[in-house]
């Protein structure tokens, strides 16, 4: 069995852990600081801007610059929001959260693209019923995505044990995300098919697992 689409998914979901866990620890910061209520407003333009830019602008420049390259250029925007915990500035803050809504709506767009396409030519490729492997492969990828909060807190809990300052945490927090963007460049490239309505359904799905898996965002305080 050619496995080769398979393993380009548990790749992007290794990625996705190393972003996404540094992030966890960036989205917890911003309502558990001493500058709650800013770091609650900057959460609240993430996901705001992630809605709309989902409505207008994901599916167009996904297809126009293509998955990798949308990969790569949105997780630099989670790499710019944590970053900007480094030193605290307000403008800053505010200014990556606008970035990272954009750059979210890009990323669950190019991943939920490529989990599909790669689904599909995994089932072709191994004369599999089609569908057939839809549900193992997309537990496969939350499956080990999911592992990322449980990595970050056992990470986070060292370095204040530690007694590590804010600027040391998210720099180090900073330098993993920024690894999960390298670890993207070498992901193998895919393009998107010309009858594309099923995939961008089972993007779609993505987004609301993602909600459903992430609902607990907003009960920090």
């Amino acid at each position: 069995m050619d496995r080769s689409n398979l393993y380009n998914v548990i790749h992007l979901s290794l990625s996705f852990i190393l972003i996404f866990m540094s992030f966890s620890v960036a989205q917890t910061f911003q309502t558990s600081s001493d500058h709650a209520k800013d770091g609650a407003f900057a959460v609240s333009i993430i996901y705001l801007v992630f809605c709309l830019a989902n409505l207008t602008l994901s599916s167009y420049i996904t297809r126009l610059i293509g998955l990798k390259l949308t990969l790569i250029l949105s997780g630099l925007t989670y790499v710019l929001f944590i970053a900007a915990n480094i030193k605290y500035q307000i403008w800053m803050l505010y200014i990556s959260a606008f970035l990272l809504g954009i750059g979210a709506a890009l990323l669950w767009t190019a991943q939920g693209v490529y989990v599909a396409v790669s689904i599909s030519k995994h089932e072709r490729t191994n004369s599999l019923v089609p569908s057939s492997s839809h549900g193992f492969i997309n537990g496969l990828f939350f499956g080990l995505f999911q592992s990322h909060p449980i990595i970050a807190n056992l990470l986070v809990s060292f370095l204040f044990r530690w007694n590590y300052p804010q600027l040391i945490i998210f720099t180090i927090m900073t330098g993993i995300a920024a690894l999960g963007v390298f670890t993207l460049i070498f992901l193998r490239p895919i393009k998107i098919p010309k009858d594309t309505s099923k995939i961008f359904l089972h993007y779609f799905r993505c987004i609301i697992v993602y909600f459903i898996l992430n609902r607990t965002t907003f009960d920090y305080g």
